[in-house]
């Protein structure tokens, strides 16, 4: 069975999707959106994120699961939790997609890499790559081939991501800019 981790609601779609549509992996998305509620938006709700990635999911022709961890915990709290999760797929899971583990990386992506390695220590993982804090989309690895179907297809996914695109104020709308992906 082939499991696609991805720390975030959007992140499979944002940095995987060519991927994701060549393989057709079951995605499972670690993290439960809370701070972006709290930090006073209520439309960006767990279940709404939640919704968007079932919707981007579908799209790209991947079955969905959650890990319901909410991304407010701390380090120690949420690393025990994605370990348990993930520790329920490593009977099933052959190959898995992770996101590599970067220097400046965002924090829970890393976490989830780590704990990732550990658990599936002995199994055919490869890391896929997202941002750094400082500098960005990651592009020092190698490009993802794609078809112009396929950008056709992550673009459509993408738009299902509504909180993430049409709330200037969180941010997030430049990572969807850049349609190229990599692997290391």
């Amino acid at each position: 069975m082939k499991l696609f981790v991805s720390p975030h609601n959007d992140d499979a779609a944002l940095f995987a999707a060519f991927t994701l549509q060549r393989e057709h992996p079951t995605v499972l998305t670690m993290f439960d959106s809370h701070v972006q509620v709290q930090r006073g938006h209520p439309e960006c709700s767990a279940d709404a994120r939640r919704r968007e990635d079932i919707q981007a999911m579908a799209v790209l022709g991947c079955t969905f699961d959650c890990g319901y961890v909410p991304d407010h915990l701390p380090r120690a709290s949420a690393a025990e939790l994605v370990r348990a999760c993930l520790m329920n797929w490593d009977g099933y899971a052959d190959e898995i997609w992770i996101p590599a583990i970067e220097a400046g990386g965002h924090e829970q992506h890393n976490l989830v890499s780590e704990i990732a390695l550990e658990v599936f220590k002995g199994k055919k993982i490869s890391g896929y790559l997202t941002y750094t804090r400082t500098g960005g989309k990651s592009t020092w690895g190698n490009a993802v081939a794609c078809s112009g179907a396929m950008v056709l297809q992550k673009l459509r996914a993408l738009a299902c991501y509504r909180t993430q695109l049409e709330i200037d104020a969180l941010g997030c709308w430049p990572h969807f800019m850049d349609l190229r992906e990599y692997m290391v």
